[in-house]
């Protein structure tokens, strides 16, 4: 009879056992689970931030290479109507700007973030009425600015267009 009661002891102690590393194994995977789920989302963001950064960068070289074209070359649609990266989104069209396409420019992500810029018409804007037309205001550009980061397990996309006016000829305006 006591040998009968020691087997069912040690099944009740070996129950027990199982029990407590079951429910340490479950807390374990669940904070694994957890901590994984916050290291992706971690690296997602740091993705999307990277791309917005190069979305700013491209802008501000893009600016700086708008100033110092003539404004005469973005009245030409045959010229503007292969810069737009939007309608035809092909790796090698779209505005030439220097020191853009890579993207950052050291780091451990140095050059993951492609940065592409595209020029589009836009619209001519006109002088209110009565003025002389040589001081007209110009036209409206739409600069397009993207930016994708596919080469990571974190992949972050982000475009944007901004209206630029771009003043006309010998016009003291803006």
């Amino acid at each position: 009879m006591r040998r009968h009661r020691q087997h069912r002891q040690r099944g009740f102690i070996l129950l027990g056992v199982i029990l407590v590393i079951s429910v340490i194994v479950a807390s374990v995977m669940l904070t694994l689970r957890t901590s994984s789920d916050t290291l992706r989302q971690a690296a997602g963001l740091r993705s999307r931030e990277l791309v917005s950064q190069a979305l700013t960068h491209g802008l501000n070289a893009a600016m700086a290479e708008l100033e110092g074209v003539d404004p005469v070359v973005f009245s030409d649609p045959a010229a503007t109507g292969t810069w737009d990266i939007f309608d035809n989104p092909m790796p090698g069209n779209g505005f030439v700007v220097a020191g853009v396409p890579a993207f950052p420019s050291s780091g451990p992500f140095m050059g993951l973030v492609n940065v592409r810029v595209g020029l589009r018409q836009g619209q001519l804007t006109q002088p209110p009425p009565g003025e002389d037309v040589r001081t007209s205001y110009g036209f409206i550009v739409e600069l397009q600015l993207s930016a994708d980061m596919f080469q990571t397990p974190n992949p972050a996309e982000e475009r944007v267009a901004v209206g630029v006016q771009v003043p006309a000829e010998f016009s003291h305006s803006k």
